[in-house]
């Protein structure tokens, strides 16, 4: 496999057409630039470079390198950026929680998808025992549910408390049974 360094070396080299100002933007020395475009010429069998003095003059080879080098090395330099990229309000967002939870939220939660046209909300509603085995496989980003996890590989933290309510008939006084 070739370097990509060897590569960026060489298509900075054709660009800027002198070694030494090469090396100078790549922070090296000339005698690098130079290593670099021996060692690439010696991996592919081909000489790349006509040299003559302190100019030079590409072959054949090494005009069909540079076309196809430099797409390569634009895009390793794009690599970092593209992979690293996790805009807060972009991209899909797997949520699971049961129905209970889920009705107060998705409202709020359709509201934040229509503020921001990049964000995918895929909200599911399931038990809790559900939601807890969808974050153990890795299938939901985010589980929310009405008891703590009882599995080992789930962690939780508690970030709501809700009161319940005991709805009964007009008139009743104390539910059957409560003591």
């Amino acid at each position: 496999m070739i370097s990509p360094v060897w590569l960026r070396s060489f298509c900075t080299l054709v660009e800027v057409g002198h070694f030494t100002r090469t090396a100078e933007r790549l922070h090296m020395t000339q005698s690098g630039v130079s290593q670099h475009v021996r060692k690439l010429e010696e991996q592919l069998e081909l000489s790349l470079l006509v040299r003559q003095g302190k100019q030079f003059t590409l072959t054949d080879a090494g005009e069909r390198l540079y076309r196809e080098a430099n797409v390569i090395v634009e895009s390793l330099s794009d690599l970092e950026r593209r992979v690293g990229a996790d805009p807060a309000f972009e991209g899909l967002v797997r949520i699971m929680s049961p129905g209970s939870v889920g009705l107060k939220l998705y409202p709020h939660l359709l509201n934040l998808q229509q503020q921001h046209p990049g964000l995918v909300i895929d909200y599911r509603f399931a038990p809790n025992s559900d939601v807890e085995r969808a974050i153990a496989e890795y299938r939901v980003d985010v589980g929310i549910m009405t008891k703590p996890a009882a599995r080992d590989e789930v962690g939780f933290k508690p970030v709501g408390e809700e009161a319940l309510l005991l709805v009964t008939p007009e008139g009743m006084e104390e539910p059957a049974g409560s003591s």
